[in-house]
């Protein structure tokens, strides 16, 4: 029979649980605080929130993202900061949480300022781990703004490459230019969205401007019959910057410093203009630009690179159009020529083999033949015969 500790082993084991346990509350603290600082500290967003959607834990990095203090959300309803046309996507993703799913999902969140930016969210239930039931749900936010803004990009090139692509072929394939200018002027202002899209042909001669071509969107008027015959000395810095080669874009007309141009502007509503010349064969012919009538709209850099594009394509019909033109007329010019030298060859076939005495004619079988039935086989002509006077003989 095993004999009883002593008071003095009792003593020492007890000691030498309370410093086991010490050790423990030590490490178990360490481990919270560790958690705790991870948690506070990662890269990305943290939100706890209990069963009934109350958020009771939110890190630094979201705390930022949202622009509130963490004691501004802890305590508040997660559902506080989601817009209401994206209110059912989380309640969908709460209820998934329910019933113990985990999942990623895009979302959009509402900053305090009243921002909103999207976000993915991978969230998973919480559980009780001694009864383990639901207790609440996790989630690690991400904000996705620059992907979004990349896939936008992205998109807007794709768009932009494939409009470019279709007005280069309508280009090769179209017959007559003004259909050409009117379809691809459409496009562009369809595509782009844009109250007006506009060609101006240049005349050297006289120094002056026409609309050309023109597209409106339906809210807007055409102003295509008063724009005509402007003389360019109007807006000289405006046509010193074409001739130059550069490019006009302003989001508000106010700043640009030709007045002749703003009072053309002004009376046609444009609040933002974008505007590139167009040259052919390296020759100043016009310019095509953008119009914004409804607000004041910046222009990126890939919408002046496009317009930049599209008038080098109208530059190319342009001078297709000239080149037919100028090969049409070396053709009708040509074709006088050979008609005169033809007309020289009748003469000189006109120029007839003809007996000096019986007056036949030889024909090009060398057989000879009285000169009345010679001209009536080539020619319409017949003759009615008479006699003169001897005196006339």
């Amino acid at each position: 029979m095993a004999e009883n500790p002593t008071h003095e082993e009792l003593e020492r084991q007890v000691q030498e649980l309370k410093t086991d346990y010490t050790q423990l509350e030590k490490k178990l603290h360490e481990a919270e605080s560790l958690t705790e600082e991870i948690m506070t500290y990662m890269t990305e967003g943290l939100v706890l929130t209990d069963t009934r959607g109350t958020v009771i834990f939110i890190n630094q990095r979201l705390s930022e993202m949202l622009g509130y203090l963490p004691e501004q959300i802890i305590g508040k309803c997660w559902l506080d900061i989601v817009p209401a046309e994206q209110q059912a996507i989380a309640q969908e993703a709460e209820a998934r949480r329910a019933k113990g799913h985990t999942d990623r999902y895009e979302i959009i969140l509402r900053r305090k300022d009243g921002h909103k930016f999207p976000v993915m969210i991978g969230a998973g239930p919480r559980f009780d781990k001694q009864s383990n039931e639901f207790i609440g749900i996790m989630g690690v936010v991400s904000d996705i703004t620059e992907r979004k803004l990349a896939e936008e990009a992205l998109r807007h090139r794709l768009i932009y490459e494939q409009m470019l692509s279709r007005i280069s072929t309508m280009a090769i394939q179209y017959e007559g230019l003004e259909r050409f200018l009117n379809d691809s002027l459409a496009i562009l202002g369809e595509t782009l969205d844009v109250s007006r899209v506009y060609l101006f042909e240049y005349h050297h001669e006289t120094d002056s401007l026409d609309n050309t071509v023109e597209w409106c969107a339906s809210e807007e008027a055409p102003q295509k019959d008063a724009l005509q015959g402007l003389p360019a000395a109007a807006f000289p810095w405006w046509m010193t910057v074409l001739k130059d080669g550069g490019t006009i874009c302003f989001s508000d007309i106010e700043d640009i410093p030709d007045e002749g141009a703003k009072e053309m502007l002004r009376p046609q509503g444009i609040c933002s203009i974008l505007v590139v010349p167009l040259f052919v064969a390296d020759r100043f012919h016009g310019f095509i630009g953008f119009d914004e009538c409804r607000f004041c709209r910046e222009w990126p850099e890939e919408d002046v690179e496009l317009l930049l594009a599209i008038s080098r394509i109208i530059a190319g019909a342009e001078y297709k159009r000239q080149a037919n033109e100028t090969l049409e007329k070396k053709i009708d010019e040509r074709t006088r020529h050979l008609q005169d030298a033809l007309e020289k060859v009748k003469t000189l076939r006109s120029m007839l083999p003809i007996c000096s005495y019986c007056k036949k004619i030889r024909d090009d079988q060398g057989y000879w033949n009285q000169i009345e039935e010679y001209i009536g086989k080539h020619s319409d002509t017949q003759f009615s015969h008479r006699y003169l006077p001897r005196t006339m003989c």
